[in-house]
């Protein structure tokens, strides 16, 4: 159950806003954090809240949930977002050429974890 009142803020992922970081060059990818982009609950009805900057740009978010994806009700919501982004490349890279069985069991047993 989703919980928001008019004024709180959402946070969406548009794909489509790009930010590029500042200098000449231009091949450079766009900045992952500024794809999330922070709006407001702007109305509610009894089944769903209006979340956008007008009416007729808008997005329901259903109260029963559950939260769609590219979607985040708190900051924290998007900094975590951020980064795995950001890092599970990095840590992916570092499992992959770690030869120690210990370390390694202990990874499996923590992804055995996350998926209960």
């Amino acid at each position: 159950m989703i919980t928001l009142k008019i004024g709180d803020p959402v946070w969406i992922f548009n794909e489509n806003n790009r930010v590029y970081p500042p200098g000449p060059s231009i091949s450079h990818a766009p900045i992952y954090r500024e794809h999330w982009m922070k709006f407001s609950v702007i109305g509610e009805t009894s089944r769903c809240y209006i979340v956008g900057v007008c009416t007729f740009e808008s997005m329901k978010l259903h109260k029963k949930g559950p939260v769609p994806p590219g979607v985040a009700l708190s900051l924290n919501e998007v900094e975590a977002d951020c980064w795995v982004h950001d890092n599970s490349h990095r840590i992916s890279d570092a499992v992959g050429r770690l030869r120690d069985y210990s370390a390694l069991k202990r990874i499996d047993e923590i992804l055995e974890e996350s998926k209960q």
